[in-house]
């Protein structure tokens, strides 16, 4: 994506409703745009970045906080039964080894 590209690109994507799409685009247009920032910060609140980081939140209903707080959350969940799932899956090998040394020594 050339530069223009990337400037056009960041207002026709105000009009799409693919968060896919959107991120695969918004990627290509920060990496055209790279080098005229000088800084992290420069390339954070470039406009670019602020129209595409808008319509992800627009896709995403993540605009109200109630919204992020929720979704936070339900991501910690997710985190800590992944985590006690595989606890469970490790002391049911280790108690089938055990069994096994058991009932064949």
């Amino acid at each position: 994506m050339t530069r223009k590209e990337a400037y056009e690109s960041a207002i026709a994507v105000q009009d799409a409703s693919n968060l896919l799409g959107v991120l695969r685009s918004f990627v290509a247009a920060m990496d055209a745009i790279k080098l005229e920032c000088d800084s992290t910060d420069e390339r954070n609140t470039h406009p670019i970045a602020v129209l595409y980081s808008s319509k992800i939140e627009s896709l995403t209903h993540s605009g109200v906080g109630s919204a992020f707080n929720n979704a936070y959350e339900r991501v910690e969940e997710e985190i800590e039964n992944e985590r006690k799932s595989n606890e469970v899956q490790q002391n049911l090998q280790q108690d089938g080894k055990a069994s096994y040394i058991q009932s064949n020594p």
